[in-house]
């Protein structure tokens, strides 16, 4: 098993409520057996999602390859996690990427779709690939939208600036394409706070993907009481327990 990063730069910078990117942070992690079958995986550390840099990412991997490389199928790897699950919560996004390229690679061993690998059922429609627009300017808003217009992108996920006016206007027009679901990236530190700043913008959208601080589950029952919009868990969800409290 190998690893790199390979750090992406954006044609644009791209902002929203939490930060600011010019670049694709990433580790990279190639899994191969003796007849050179191989496996790929790709995980994305954020220090504001899990506190993860690409740096501790690849010391994780560093740690743990070794012995990764010798486990021989879904099983063994199964075994490995439950060992290793305290390191594993703690970086996620490493994990993910040796994950992956283990998939990958049982399932050219065995010659089956991933899915098959892991009993669960094939997607039953084709995927659709997300336009995401940031919270940059209006001149920056229509270029990105014309350019994902071109390449058939209908579907939107919109970065919420926090004003309350430019958001609303803008999903209002990405409503005229195709879905919408807005990302608040934690802006807001009460439900009442985002209930009154997505009012208006709640009206083009099926959903909101963390309008408040993490894991406050009360809250975000609130924000979807008084919305009417679906919740999507994204900085909330980081490790498998996430989901069972969700």
């Amino acid at each position: 098993m190998r690893f790199a990063s390979a750090p992406i730069p954006f044609r644009i910078g791209f902002g929203h409520a939490s930060a600011r990117r010019e670049r694709a942070e990433n580790v990279l992690v190639l899994a191969e057996d003796g007849e050179g079958r191989k496996g790929l995986g790709e995980g994305c550390p954020r220090p504001y999602v899990t506190g993860e840099t690409a740096e501790s990412a690849r010391a994780f991997l560093e740690r743990h390859c070794a012995e990764l490389s010798e486990l021989d199928g879904l099983e063994a790897l199964r075994e490995w996690m439950e060992l290793r699950a305290a390191d594993i919560d703690a970086n996620p996004s490493a994990f993910c990427a040796a994950e992956l390229a283990l998939l990958d690679l049982y399932s050219r061993q065995r010659g089956v779709p991933i899915e098959r690998l892991l009993g669960i059922d094939a997607p039953s429609r084709p995927l659709t690939v997300t336009a995401v627009y940031g919270t940059g300017s209006w001149a920056k808003f229509g270029l990105t939208a014309l350019l994902f217009g071109l390449y058939g992108m209908r579907e939107a996920k919109l970065k919420l600036s926090g004003d309350p006016g430019s958001d609303r206007r803008r999903a209002a027009l990405l409503r005229r394409r195709g879905p919408v679901r807005l990302d608040a990236n934690n802006l807001w530190p009460t439900a009442k706070e985002a209930a009154l700043g997505l009012a208006g913008t709640a009206d083009h959208a099926w959903a909101v993907e963390e309008p408040i601080a993490p894991r406050d589950w009360a809250g975000l029952r609130e924000v979807a009481d008084r919305t009417g919009l679906a919740i999507i868990l994204d900085e909330t969800f980081t490790r498998a327990e996430d989901l069972a409290e969700a």
